[in-house]
Order: structure tokens, then C-alpha cells, then sequence
């Protein structure tokens, strides 16, 4: 669960190294996983020409948290980190084209099928 000043790891291949989450789009204060937040690119990857910019404003999808989440068989899930994955300004599409690490099957995939297609493993 994420809320405001939280930094968190970008899991894809746009060029973004860590984001800082600044607006949440629910009433609620934390965010669970799949949802969608606003946030600014604190850094970015080294060596990279890129279209993010540090400092630049950006959608994200939540996809890991350190907190504990539970499955629906019973079982619980935690990460190391706080991941997202960043979005299109328009539209729900993943900016980078590929999905670098593992993303869990608690991501809805009604909602959320084009990051399950790029993503190589799902847990």
C-alpha cells in the first residue's frame, strides 16, 4: 500500500529509474495493487536517450508493495519493494514494451491485459 511522498521502483523499460507518487485518483489514502496513481520521475536510468525526463509527470499502475497483500486461495504475497509500471498521459497503455520482472496474478487482467501480455512471467 502506497500513499503520498512514497517512492517506488519502475518495473519497465521506459527509462524511468524511481518515481515519487504525489496524487492518488480514490478518496482513500493507500493504494492496492492495480491501481492508478500520478507521480514525478525522481531518476532516471543512466546511459539512456529516453523520452522521460526527471521531473516529469507521469500515470502509473501499482503492480508490488511491501505489504502483505492476500490471495484469494488464502495465501499472502510481499515484495521487497514498491513497483509500478508507468502509462500513456491518454489511454491505459504500458509506456516501455517490455516488462522486466515477475508481476503477480492479483493484477485484474480484465483491466490490465496488455501489461500481462508483455510481462515474460506472472506469479
Amino acid at each position: 500500500m502506497i500513499t503520498r511522498k512514497t517512492q517506488l521502483k519502475v518495473y519497465d523499460n521506459s527509462g524511468a529509474n524511481t518515481i515519487e507518487c504525489f496524487h492518488l485518483y480514490t478518496k482513500t489514502s493507500r493504494k492496492n495493487i492495480g491501481q492508478k496513481f500520478l507521480a514525478s520521475v525522481k531518476t532516471k536510468k543512466s546511459g539512456q536517450q529516453t523520452k522521460i525526463q526527471k521531473g516529469q509527470v507521469v500515470k502509473a499502475v501499482l503492480v508490488q508493495t511491501k505489504k502483505k497483500v492476500r490471495r484469494l486461495d488464502g495465501s499472502y504475497q510481499k515484495a521487497d519493494v514498491n513497483a509500478a509500471l508507468l502509462l500513456q498521459t491518454q489511454g491505459e497503455t504500458p509506456v516501455g514494451t517490455r516488462v522486466l520482472p515477475p508481476i503477480p496474478y492479483t493484477l485484474p487482467k480484465k483491466t490490465w491485459a496488455k501489461v500481462h501480455a508483455l510481462a515474460r512471467y506472472v506469479f
